[in-house]
């Protein structure tokens, strides 16, 4: 009798395939569990084909379907709606930097930071000492005057925050 070295990776194909009997001899080498365990990709480049929205330079938004996963293509969201979200975080960034007169919160202190976040469906204001938020501000005062300036644009930007 010859003996046969089976991969997972091989059994897999064969367990998957319309073939019975090739069904059959991957159950006779692998459990069940094995061959449906759903293997996650450990790497971008693992994940091979994508599909989903980028931005071009000018802001425009541009569907892409079943490009390859390489490092040129790392700036492609998988929906518009992230896509757009991501336009709306850019900005953010931007006011908050002019709002804030160049402050960055450091998280490592202990000291409040105003912020403003997304709970449920709802914008609201909060404040944190050292749990991380995007919208942060040095003072509740422009804290309160960015958000009755950018609420629309804080709502474009829910689906990232």
């Amino acid at each position: 009798m010859k003996q046969v070295n089976l991969s997972l990776e091989t059994a897999k194909q064969m367990y998957f395939s319309e073939n019975q009997a090739l069904k059959a001899f991957a159950l006779e080498n692998y459990s069940k569990i094995e061959l449906e365990k759903k293997e996650f990709p450990k790497t971008w480049e693992e994940l091979e084909r994508i599909s989903g929205t980028y931005l071009t330079i000018e802001g425009n938004l541009i569907h892409a379907n079943d490009f390859e996963a390489k490092i040129f293509n790392k700036n492609i969201f998988k929906t518009e709606e992230q896509a757009k979200a991501a336009i709306a975080m850019a900005q953010l960034s931007q006011l908050m930097h002019v709002y804030n007169d160049g402050w960055v919160a450091n998280w490592a202190d202990s000291n409040s930071k105003y912020t403003i976040e997304i709970f449920r469906e709802c914008v609201y204001s909060s404040s944190y000492c050292e749990t991380r938020k995007f919208l942060a501000f040095k003072t509740s005062e422009i804290r309160d005057e960015f958000l009755k300036n950018f609420k629309s644009l804080i709502l474009e930007a829910k689906p990232l925050l």
